[in-house]
């Protein structure tokens, strides 16, 4: 695996590489489980890196009434050609797929899954692991670092993420994800949080014992 280098400078000594994007093309559920213990790494030209270590993850996925392809989905059914919100979830794995909840705060979401089935990858909390003072600044009324980025839309106020990354490569930044050489951690799961449908399916992960996932729900594993 090829050094990922931020400023030009070899980061942690080859402990973590760029993620190829052959590792999205698989089902959302795999990729859910396997980003935790990447980083999310956002790099603007002229500004100092800023990233977390992903803590948590939710899946969406084909035939599921809360991803927002879903509607869309069962209209393709009848016509192929039909389009309409969530159309981004049937394109090219390892792309982003950011949308404003609620009219409040943006959510960050990795495409995944091969061409033509919709899947997605929700990033709901990072422990802040690069560039840290700038977790503080965007967010100044946290008094825990612990609550910095315990959660999908503190995350993204906590990392500058908006809709100018919407529908953006990770393979070419500036927000990339890196995954470790050697990978350890303990996952578990639980039912999906924030949701009113598919809320009992076990696509929410996370690493266990971590401080800094968003609000605790009793693990099934």
């Amino acid at each position: 695996m090829i050094p990922y280098k931020i400023m030009g400078i070899q980061f942690e000594t080859m402990m973590y590489s760029q993620i190829p994007m052959s590792f999205y093309e698989r089902p959302a559920v795999v990729v859910a489980q396997e980003l935790l213990g990447c980083r999310l790494i956002v790099e603007n030209p002229g500004q100092e890196a800023i990233g977390g270590l992903i803590v948590e993850t939710e899946a969406y996925t084909t035939n599921d009434p809360a991803c927002h392809a879903w509607h869309l989905e069962q209209k393709r059914k009848m016509n192929p050609n039909a389009s309409g919100k969530g159309e981004e979830l049937f394109g090219a794995p390892g792309f982003t797929y950011i949308y404003l909840n609620y009219g409040m705060y943006w959510l960050l979401n990795v495409v995944t899954d091969p061409i033509g089935t919709p899947g997605a990858v929700l990033i709901r909390a990072v422990e802040p692991c690069i560039g840290e003072e700038q977790f503080w600044k965007n967010r100044p009324n946290v008094k825990k670092r612990e609550d910095l980025a315990n959660g999908p839309g503190k995350l993204t106020l906590a990392m500058g993420i908006d809709q100018r990354y919407h529908q953006m490569s990770l393979a070419e930044g500036p927000l990339r994800l890196l995954q470790p050489r050697h990978r350890r951690v303990e996952v578990a799961t639980s039912g999906r949080i924030g949701i009113s449908q598919g809320v009992d399916l076990p696509w929410r992960f996370f690493i266990k014992d971590s401080n800094f996932v968003s609000r605790s729900k009793p693990s099934l594993t």
